[in-house]
């Protein structure tokens, strides 16, 4: 599954690419100028640089996503696939600015600078944030787990469980190598919610009363005796 977001989102930047030499009218902000600052921009070489780079771009995600696969670290192409898409945005940015003659203040390129400084910023705390294990609670039969796609839920029955089926779909979730943190379909188990630093057992798996299945790893032993303990 991981692969074939991998070739769709591939193809899409790919021919987004070939989209925006054809028409350039698509590329965001040169849509909005008037007529007078097309003139003084050169469409021509801003058009061919940014569907080089789209292209680029997408080779890389998809040849990426390919040897990933081929090497059995399929668990690594989503990683790969922030890493492919978000490092050349900024260069592609700052590059399209040399194609617009147009009178520029100093403030216009301190925006773009500081876009860039906070999409890496932004994009490196996301990661490192999602990929934290996650703080869990216990009070009673009440469960409460905190950070992305977090929850609180009353615990029907829990148990100790060394293996599960193979993570499938994501419907709603984040993964990023081995870490697995929201929404997805487990091979014989159906949709559960996936707290999982690590795709290697012990599990826990947790019963919520209205039925909803929990997997959780990498917890404190104090907390996963709590919880064990329900």
């Amino acid at each position: 599954m991981d692969l074939l977001i991998n070739l769709i989102i591939g193809g899409f930047l790919i021919g987004t690419g070939f989209l925006v030499k054809a028409n350039p009218m698509t590329i965001a902000g040169y849509n909005t100028m008037s007529e007078e600052k097309r003139k003084k921009v050169d469409i021509e070489g801003l058009s061919s640089m940014m569907r080089n780079h789209l292209i680029a771009m997408g080779l890389l995600v998809i040849v990426g996503g390919l040897i990933l696969d081929w090497m059995g670290w399929q668990n690594m192409s989503g990683v790969w696939l922030i890493v492919a898409v978000m490092v050349p945005i900024p260069f592609m940015l700052i590059q399209a600015q040399k194609y617009d003659h147009n009178k520029r203040s100093p403030g216009k390129l301190a925006v773009v600078i500081a876009f860039v400084v906070i999409l890496f910023v932004g994009t490196g705390g996301f990661l490192y944030y999602s990929s934290q294990p996650a703080q869990i609670t216990v009070d009673g039969r009440t469960i409460a787990i905190s950070g992305f796609f977090g929850t609180k839920a009353e615990v029907e029955s829990a148990r100790q469980v060394n293996e599960i089926g193979k993570i499938g779909l994501k419907t709603n979730g984040f993964h990023m190598g081995d870490v697995y943190k929201g929404h997805f379909m487990v091979e014989q188990l159906g949709e559960c919610l996936l707290f999982l630093q690590s795709t290697k057992g012990p599990f826990i798996e947790i019963i919520t009363t209205d039925g909803k299945k929990i997997m959780v790893n990498g917890v404190d032993d104090s907390i996963a005796k709590v919880i064990l303990e329900k």
